[in-house]
Protein backbone atom coordinates (compact mmCIF):
# COMPACT_ATOMS: atom_id res chain seq x y z
CA UNK A 1 0.00 0.00 0.00
CA UNK A 2 2.87 2.39 0.71
CA UNK A 3 4.30 1.63 -2.71
CA UNK A 4 0.91 2.27 -4.30
CA UNK A 5 0.39 5.61 -2.57
CA UNK A 6 3.98 6.87 -2.64
CA UNK A 7 5.96 4.75 -5.15
CA UNK A 8 9.27 6.58 -4.86
CA UNK A 9 9.66 6.80 -1.08
CA UNK A 10 12.21 4.79 0.85
CA UNK A 11 10.85 2.14 3.23
CA UNK A 12 12.44 0.68 6.34
CA UNK A 13 11.12 -2.78 5.57
CA UNK A 14 12.55 -4.44 8.66
CA UNK A 15 10.50 -2.20 10.95
CA UNK A 16 7.35 -3.25 9.08
CA UNK A 17 8.10 -6.98 9.17
CA UNK A 18 9.02 -6.91 12.88
CA UNK A 19 5.93 -5.03 14.10
CA UNK A 20 4.04 -8.21 15.00
CA UNK A 21 7.00 -10.01 16.58
CA UNK A 22 6.60 -11.02 20.19
CA UNK A 23 9.28 -8.72 21.61
CA UNK A 24 7.83 -5.69 19.78
CA UNK A 25 4.35 -6.42 21.06
CA UNK A 26 5.70 -6.97 24.56
CA UNK A 27 7.18 -3.48 24.45
CA UNK A 28 3.88 -2.08 23.17
CA UNK A 29 2.13 -3.56 26.16
CA UNK A 30 4.80 -2.58 28.68
CA UNK A 31 5.42 0.97 27.44
CA UNK A 32 2.01 2.00 26.10
CA UNK A 33 -0.34 -0.29 28.01
CA UNK A 34 -1.76 -1.71 24.79
CA UNK A 35 -4.94 -3.79 25.15
CA UNK A 36 -6.16 -3.80 21.52
CA UNK A 37 -4.42 -3.80 18.15
CA UNK A 38 -5.85 -3.09 14.69
CA UNK A 39 -3.93 -5.54 12.52
CA UNK A 40 -3.56 -5.40 8.73
CA UNK A 41 -5.69 -7.91 6.87
CA UNK A 42 -7.07 -6.47 3.62
CA UNK A 43 -6.17 -3.12 2.05
CA UNK A 44 -8.47 -3.38 -0.97
CA UNK A 45 -6.23 -5.48 -3.20
CA UNK A 46 -7.48 -8.71 -4.74
CA UNK A 47 -7.44 -11.94 -2.74
CA UNK A 48 -4.68 -13.26 -5.01
CA UNK A 49 -2.46 -10.27 -4.22
CA UNK A 50 -3.20 -10.45 -0.48
CA UNK A 51 -2.60 -14.16 0.10
CA UNK A 52 0.89 -13.57 1.51
CA UNK A 53 -0.50 -10.90 3.83
CA UNK A 54 -3.14 -13.27 5.20
CA UNK A 55 -0.48 -15.87 5.91
CA UNK A 56 1.87 -13.30 7.47
CA UNK A 57 -0.82 -12.25 9.95
CA UNK A 58 -1.98 -15.81 10.57
CA UNK A 59 1.49 -16.87 11.68
CA UNK A 60 1.80 -13.99 14.14
CA UNK A 61 -1.59 -13.88 15.82
CA UNK A 62 -0.26 -16.29 18.44
CA UNK A 63 1.97 -13.49 19.76
CA UNK A 64 -1.06 -11.29 20.46
CA UNK A 65 -2.82 -14.20 22.14
CA UNK A 66 0.15 -14.91 24.43
CA UNK A 67 0.18 -11.27 25.55
CA UNK A 68 -3.59 -10.95 25.95
CA UNK A 69 -3.90 -8.24 23.29
CA UNK A 70 -7.24 -8.24 21.45
CA UNK A 71 -6.96 -8.10 17.67
CA UNK A 72 -9.22 -6.34 15.17
CA UNK A 73 -8.71 -7.40 11.54
CA UNK A 74 -8.42 -4.33 9.34
CA UNK A 75 -10.55 -4.47 6.16
CA UNK A 76 -10.62 -1.59 3.70
CA UNK A 77 -14.09 -0.06 3.32
CA UNK A 78 -15.64 1.86 0.44
CA UNK A 79 -12.59 2.07 -1.82
CA UNK A 80 -10.57 -0.50 -3.73
CA UNK A 81 -7.27 -0.72 -5.58
CA UNK A 82 -8.23 -0.07 -9.20
CA UNK A 83 -5.51 -2.17 -10.84
CA UNK A 84 -6.62 -5.29 -8.93
CA UNK A 85 -10.36 -4.74 -9.26
CA UNK A 86 -10.95 -3.03 -12.59
CA UNK A 87 -12.72 -6.06 -14.06
CA UNK A 88 -15.71 -5.43 -11.76
CA UNK A 89 -18.03 -2.45 -11.68
CA UNK A 90 -18.08 -1.68 -7.96
CA UNK A 91 -17.59 2.04 -8.26
CA UNK A 92 -19.10 5.41 -7.48
CA UNK A 93 -19.73 7.90 -10.29
CA UNK A 94 -19.98 11.66 -10.13
CA UNK A 95 -22.63 13.74 -11.93
CA UNK A 96 -20.66 13.44 -15.20
CA UNK A 97 -20.18 9.68 -14.94
CA UNK A 98 -16.53 9.85 -13.86
CA UNK A 99 -15.01 7.38 -11.43
CA UNK A 100 -14.09 9.10 -8.15
CA UNK A 101 -10.54 8.74 -6.76
CA UNK A 102 -9.89 7.96 -3.12
CA UNK A 103 -6.11 8.24 -3.32
CA UNK A 104 -3.47 7.32 -5.83
CA UNK A 105 -4.44 4.05 -7.53
CA UNK A 106 -7.73 3.69 -5.65
CA UNK A 107 -11.36 4.44 -6.53
CA UNK A 108 -14.41 4.96 -4.35
CA UNK A 109 -16.97 2.15 -4.29
CA UNK A 110 -20.73 2.53 -3.96
CA UNK A 111 -22.64 1.16 -0.95
CA UNK A 112 -25.72 0.82 -3.18
CA UNK A 113 -23.93 -1.36 -5.73
CA UNK A 114 -25.05 -5.00 -5.21
CA UNK A 115 -21.74 -6.36 -6.52
CA UNK A 116 -19.75 -4.24 -4.08
CA UNK A 117 -21.99 -5.19 -1.17
CA UNK A 118 -21.39 -8.84 -2.00
CA UNK A 119 -17.66 -8.15 -2.24
CA UNK A 120 -17.34 -6.39 1.13
CA UNK A 121 -19.36 -9.12 2.86
CA UNK A 122 -17.07 -11.74 1.33
CA UNK A 123 -13.94 -9.91 2.56
CA UNK A 124 -15.38 -9.65 6.07
CA UNK A 125 -16.27 -13.35 5.94
CA UNK A 126 -12.64 -14.16 5.10
CA UNK A 127 -11.41 -12.07 8.03
CA UNK A 128 -13.84 -13.83 10.37
CA UNK A 129 -12.14 -17.14 9.57
CA UNK A 130 -8.98 -15.90 11.27
CA UNK A 131 -8.25 -16.13 15.00
CA UNK A 132 -9.10 -12.48 15.64
CA UNK A 133 -11.38 -10.87 18.20
CA UNK A 134 -13.13 -8.52 15.81
CA UNK A 135 -13.29 -6.89 12.40
CA UNK A 136 -12.69 -3.21 11.71
CA UNK A 137 -13.88 -1.74 8.40
CA UNK A 138 -11.99 1.44 7.57
CA UNK A 139 -13.02 4.50 5.54
CA UNK A 140 -16.77 3.82 5.45
CA UNK A 141 -18.09 6.93 3.75
CA UNK A 142 -20.37 7.47 0.78
CA UNK A 143 -18.82 8.99 -2.32
CA UNK A 144 -17.60 12.55 -2.74
CA UNK A 145 -17.40 14.95 0.18
CA UNK A 146 -19.48 18.12 -0.35
CA UNK A 147 -17.98 21.59 -0.60
CA UNK A 148 -20.24 24.51 0.22
CA UNK A 149 -20.26 27.15 -2.53
CA UNK A 150 -21.46 30.59 -1.52
CA UNK A 151 -24.59 30.88 0.60
CA UNK A 152 -26.90 28.45 -1.12
CA UNK A 153 -25.04 25.96 -3.31
CA UNK A 154 -23.08 22.77 -2.81
CA UNK A 155 -20.92 20.79 -5.18
CA UNK A 156 -22.22 17.42 -6.22
CA UNK A 157 -21.49 14.94 -3.42
CA UNK A 158 -22.06 11.27 -2.80
CA UNK A 159 -22.62 9.14 -5.88
CA UNK A 160 -24.80 9.22 -9.00
CA UNK A 161 -24.21 5.75 -10.40
CA UNK A 162 -27.12 3.86 -11.98
CA UNK A 163 -27.94 2.07 -8.72
CA UNK A 164 -28.11 5.31 -6.74
CA UNK A 165 -30.20 7.00 -9.42
CA UNK A 166 -32.67 4.13 -9.54
CA UNK A 167 -33.06 3.82 -5.76
CA UNK A 168 -33.34 7.57 -5.22
CA UNK A 169 -35.94 7.93 -7.98
CA UNK A 170 -37.96 5.07 -6.48
CA UNK A 171 -37.90 6.64 -3.02
CA UNK A 172 -38.18 10.34 -3.86
CA UNK A 173 -39.57 10.46 -7.38
CA UNK A 174 -36.72 12.59 -8.72
CA UNK A 175 -33.23 12.09 -10.10
CA UNK A 176 -30.08 13.08 -8.18
CA UNK A 177 -29.09 16.60 -9.30
CA UNK A 178 -25.63 17.52 -10.54
CA UNK A 179 -25.37 20.71 -8.47
CA UNK A 180 -27.19 21.10 -5.16
CA UNK A 181 -29.11 24.06 -3.82
CA UNK A 182 -29.00 23.69 -0.06
CA UNK A 183 -32.30 25.40 0.81
CA UNK A 184 -34.42 22.83 -1.01
CA UNK A 185 -36.31 19.70 -0.03
CA UNK A 186 -34.35 17.78 -2.67
CA UNK A 187 -31.05 18.55 -0.93
CA UNK A 188 -32.37 17.31 2.41
CA UNK A 189 -33.92 14.25 0.79
CA UNK A 190 -30.64 13.28 -0.86
CA UNK A 191 -28.61 13.86 2.34
CA UNK A 192 -31.05 11.59 4.23
CA UNK A 193 -30.96 8.99 1.44
CA UNK A 194 -27.17 8.87 1.52
CA UNK A 195 -27.08 8.37 5.28
CA UNK A 196 -29.85 5.80 5.26
CA UNK A 197 -28.22 3.66 2.59
CA UNK A 198 -24.71 3.76 4.11
CA UNK A 199 -26.04 2.97 7.60
CA UNK A 200 -27.94 0.07 6.07
CA UNK A 201 -24.67 -1.45 4.86
CA UNK A 202 -22.93 -0.77 8.18
CA UNK A 203 -25.83 -2.51 9.93
CA UNK A 204 -25.49 -5.56 7.68
CA UNK A 205 -21.76 -5.79 8.37
CA UNK A 206 -22.35 -5.40 12.11
CA UNK A 207 -24.87 -8.27 12.04
CA UNK A 208 -22.43 -10.43 10.07
CA UNK A 209 -19.58 -9.88 12.54
CA UNK A 210 -21.76 -10.19 15.65
CA UNK A 211 -23.24 -13.44 14.35
CA UNK A 212 -19.70 -14.82 14.46
CA UNK A 213 -19.40 -13.75 18.11
CA UNK A 214 -16.84 -11.02 17.40
CA UNK A 215 -16.71 -7.27 17.90
CA UNK A 216 -17.29 -4.75 15.13
CA UNK A 217 -16.29 -1.18 14.43
CA UNK A 218 -15.59 1.31 11.65
CA UNK A 219 -13.57 4.49 11.28
CA UNK A 220 -15.92 7.29 12.27
CA UNK A 221 -13.54 9.94 10.90
CA UNK A 222 -13.54 13.40 12.48
CA UNK A 223 -16.89 14.68 13.84
CA UNK A 224 -15.54 18.22 13.66
CA UNK A 225 -17.55 18.28 10.42
CA UNK A 226 -21.25 17.45 10.15
CA UNK A 227 -20.91 13.69 9.68
CA UNK A 228 -24.29 13.28 7.97
CA UNK A 229 -23.36 15.70 5.21
CA UNK A 230 -19.61 15.19 4.97
CA UNK A 231 -19.34 11.40 5.28
CA UNK A 232 -22.90 10.10 5.07
CA UNK A 233 -22.81 8.64 8.60
CA UNK A 234 -25.08 9.11 11.60
CA UNK A 235 -23.25 9.14 14.92
CA UNK A 236 -26.07 7.81 17.16
CA UNK A 237 -26.65 4.93 14.73
CA UNK A 238 -22.94 4.11 14.64
CA UNK A 239 -22.84 4.04 18.44
CA UNK A 240 -25.83 1.66 18.48
CA UNK A 241 -24.53 -0.66 15.74
CA UNK A 242 -20.88 -0.86 16.75
CA UNK A 243 -19.06 -2.14 19.82
CA UNK A 244 -16.90 0.98 19.88
CA UNK A 245 -16.40 4.28 18.09
CA UNK A 246 -13.02 5.15 16.62
CA UNK A 247 -12.20 8.70 15.58
CA UNK A 248 -9.26 9.70 13.41
CA UNK A 249 -8.26 13.35 13.35
CA UNK A 250 -5.41 15.88 13.24
CA UNK A 251 -5.62 16.90 16.90
CA UNK A 252 -2.49 15.36 18.39
CA UNK A 253 -2.36 16.91 21.88
CA UNK A 254 0.04 19.85 21.94
CA UNK A 255 0.19 23.48 23.00
CA UNK A 256 -2.33 24.46 20.33
CA UNK A 257 -4.33 21.30 19.62
CA UNK A 258 -6.43 18.90 21.63
CA UNK A 259 -9.22 16.35 21.46
CA UNK A 260 -11.25 18.38 23.96
CA UNK A 261 -13.85 19.12 21.28
CA UNK A 262 -14.79 15.41 21.38
CA UNK A 263 -15.85 15.69 25.02
CA UNK A 264 -19.59 16.00 24.27
CA UNK A 265 -19.40 12.73 22.33
CA UNK A 266 -17.23 10.84 24.82
CA UNK A 267 -19.06 11.54 28.06
CA UNK A 268 -22.69 10.70 27.17
CA UNK A 269 -21.79 7.60 25.19
CA UNK A 270 -21.90 4.17 26.78
CA UNK A 271 -19.94 2.96 23.75
CA UNK A 272 -16.14 2.98 24.24
CA UNK A 273 -14.47 5.75 22.24
CA UNK A 274 -11.01 5.22 20.75
CA UNK A 275 -9.15 8.23 19.38
CA UNK A 276 -6.10 8.18 17.11
CA UNK A 277 -4.69 11.64 16.42
CA UNK A 278 -2.19 12.77 13.82
CA UNK A 279 -0.04 15.85 13.76
CA UNK A 280 0.48 16.48 10.04
CA UNK A 281 -1.14 13.33 8.64
CA UNK A 282 -0.14 10.18 6.78
CA UNK A 283 2.90 10.70 4.61
CA UNK A 284 4.06 13.74 6.60
CA UNK A 285 4.27 12.34 10.12
CA UNK A 286 7.71 11.99 11.67
CA UNK A 287 8.18 9.66 14.63
CA UNK A 288 6.45 11.01 17.73
CA UNK A 289 8.50 12.19 20.69
CA UNK A 290 8.19 10.93 24.24
CA UNK A 291 6.32 14.14 25.03
CA UNK A 292 3.80 13.31 22.29
CA UNK A 293 3.10 9.85 23.67
CA UNK A 294 2.83 11.19 27.21
CA UNK A 295 0.46 13.93 26.04
CA UNK A 296 -1.85 11.43 24.33
CA UNK A 297 -1.98 9.24 27.42
CA UNK A 298 -2.51 12.19 29.77
CA UNK A 299 -5.26 13.78 27.72
CA UNK A 300 -7.10 10.47 27.37
CA UNK A 301 -7.10 10.08 31.15
CA UNK A 302 -8.47 13.59 31.54
CA UNK A 303 -11.19 13.41 28.85
CA UNK A 304 -12.20 9.77 29.24
CA UNK A 305 -11.47 8.39 25.78
CA UNK A 306 -9.26 5.37 25.05
CA UNK A 307 -5.93 6.39 23.48
CA UNK A 308 -5.13 4.66 20.20
CA UNK A 309 -1.46 5.11 19.38
CA UNK A 310 -0.26 5.39 15.82
CA UNK A 311 2.00 2.38 15.15
CA UNK A 312 2.79 2.71 11.46
CA UNK A 313 3.34 5.06 8.51
CA UNK A 314 5.83 7.37 10.14
CA UNK A 315 8.05 9.19 7.63
CA UNK A 316 11.19 10.31 9.38
CA UNK A 317 13.66 11.95 6.97
CA UNK A 318 11.47 10.69 4.11
CA UNK A 319 11.86 7.05 5.16
CA UNK A 320 8.63 5.20 5.92
CA UNK A 321 8.78 3.09 9.06
CA UNK A 322 6.74 1.73 11.93
CA UNK A 323 6.94 2.61 15.61
CA UNK A 324 10.45 2.38 17.06
CA UNK A 325 10.05 1.26 20.65
CA UNK A 326 13.72 1.81 21.47
CA UNK A 327 13.02 5.54 21.20
CA UNK A 328 10.26 5.68 23.83
CA UNK A 329 9.82 4.99 27.51
CA UNK A 330 6.67 3.90 29.39
CA UNK A 331 4.04 6.64 29.09
CA UNK A 332 3.30 8.73 32.14
CA UNK A 333 0.77 11.34 33.09
CA UNK A 334 1.93 14.92 32.63
CA UNK A 335 0.36 18.35 32.79
CA UNK A 336 -1.50 19.26 29.57
CA UNK A 337 0.62 21.18 27.08
CA UNK A 338 -2.24 23.14 25.58
CA UNK A 339 -3.61 26.60 26.35
CA UNK A 340 -7.12 26.74 24.92
CA UNK A 341 -10.03 24.31 24.56
CA UNK A 342 -11.69 23.91 21.18
CA UNK A 343 -15.40 23.14 21.00
CA UNK A 344 -17.13 20.90 18.48
CA UNK A 345 -17.32 22.62 15.10
CA UNK A 346 -20.14 21.33 12.91
CA UNK A 347 -19.11 23.11 9.75
CA UNK A 348 -18.16 22.18 6.21
CA UNK A 349 -15.48 23.56 3.91
CA UNK A 350 -16.91 26.61 2.15
CA UNK A 351 -15.74 28.54 -0.88
CA UNK A 352 -17.08 31.73 -2.45
CA UNK A 353 -19.30 30.91 -5.38
CA UNK A 354 -21.59 32.79 -7.69
CA UNK A 355 -23.57 30.77 -10.22
CA UNK A 356 -20.82 30.61 -12.84
CA UNK A 357 -18.05 29.91 -10.33
CA UNK A 358 -20.15 27.20 -8.68
CA UNK A 359 -20.70 25.50 -12.04
CA UNK A 360 -16.97 25.65 -12.85
CA UNK A 361 -15.81 24.33 -9.47
CA UNK A 362 -18.38 21.54 -9.53
CA UNK A 363 -17.24 20.56 -13.02
CA UNK A 364 -13.54 20.49 -12.06
CA UNK A 365 -13.92 18.82 -8.65
CA UNK A 366 -13.22 15.19 -9.65
CA UNK A 367 -10.67 15.91 -12.43
CA UNK A 368 -8.70 18.07 -9.97
CA UNK A 369 -8.75 15.27 -7.39
CA UNK A 370 -7.41 12.81 -9.95
CA UNK A 371 -4.53 15.10 -10.87
CA UNK A 372 -3.76 15.77 -7.21
CA UNK A 373 -3.48 12.10 -6.30
CA UNK A 374 -1.78 10.84 -9.45
CA UNK A 375 0.74 13.65 -10.02
CA UNK A 376 3.63 13.78 -7.53
CA UNK A 377 4.54 17.43 -8.16
CA UNK A 378 0.97 18.66 -7.81
CA UNK A 379 0.51 16.62 -4.63
CA UNK A 380 3.63 18.07 -3.04
CA UNK A 381 2.75 21.64 -4.00
CA UNK A 382 -0.74 21.23 -2.55
CA UNK A 383 0.41 19.47 0.61
CA UNK A 384 0.64 22.67 2.60
CA UNK A 385 -3.01 23.51 1.77
CA UNK A 386 -4.20 20.06 2.85
CA UNK A 387 -2.33 20.48 6.11
CA UNK A 388 -3.87 23.88 6.82
CA UNK A 389 -7.43 22.69 6.07
CA UNK A 390 -7.03 19.52 8.14
CA UNK A 391 -5.80 21.49 11.10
Amino acid sequence: MIRLKYPFHKIDRSSLWQSYDYDQLQQAKDKLGITDAWVSYSWGFSEATEQDDYQFLRERLVHFRRLGIRTHAYVQGTNLVWADNQDHDYYCRDHRGYLIPYHRGRKLTCPNNPAFREYIHSKVALALQEDVDGVFVDNMHFGLFPVMLGKSRSTFFGCRCDYCQQLFRQEVGSGIPGLFHRQTDLFEAYADFRVRRLMNLVGELADQVHAAGKVFGTNSFDPRFDTRLFYGTDMPQLAALQDYLLFENHSLPSTNHSNAYLKPLVRPSSTPVFVVSYNKGIGREKHYSQADFDAVYSESQMLGYVPCYKASEYTTKRVWHNLRFEQIQPVQRVEPRRKKVKLVENSLPQLPGGRWLSWLFNRMYVPAMVRYYENKLIRRSMGWLYYRVAR
